[in-house]
């Protein structure tokens, strides 16, 4: 539990150095996410993506800048627990047969769909930087 508590420490830290344009989109990305909370009681597109959030993503993170000492791998962990969330989404909310896109909760979905998919883009480059050793 400690290390995730460090994590955050760690993430709030490092957030301060960043440019104001990746501030202004993680804020985005937490208002996004958030607003998912609205839906997690009738909506399993909405469960899965705030479970993943708080159940996976946030101990994943924090596991893996414990592990590594930094946290910019966090964008590895990302490209895996995120792409499963997009897909559902994708498949069934956004453009499955019983989807409403033009409902409260399928304007969020394809809001959410579009964060992670634009979000996943950053991340694929921030690992391949990584990787490289370029980051």
């Amino acid at each position: 539990m400690e290390f995730i508590l460090e994590f955050f420490r760690e993430f709030r830290e490092q957030s301060q150095d960043l440019p104001d344009w990746v501030n202004m989109w993680m804020n985005f990305m937490f208002f996004v996410y958030a607003t998912g909370l609205l839906f997690i009681f009738h909506k399993w597109g909405a469960r899965f993506a705030v479970g993943m959030i708080l159940f996976l993503n946030v101990p994943a993170s924090a596991f893996v800048t414990d592990l590594t000492g930094n946290i910019d791998w966090i964008a590895a962990v990302h490209l895996v627990l995120w792409p499963p969330v997009l897909y559902y989404l994708l498949t069934r909310d956004v453009f499955g047969p019983d989807a409403k896109p033009r409902s409260f909760y399928g304007v969020w979905a394809v809001v959410m769909s579009a964060t992670i998919a634009i979000s996943l883009a950053f991340d694929f480059w921030d690992t391949i930087r990584l990787i490289l050793g370029t980051k």
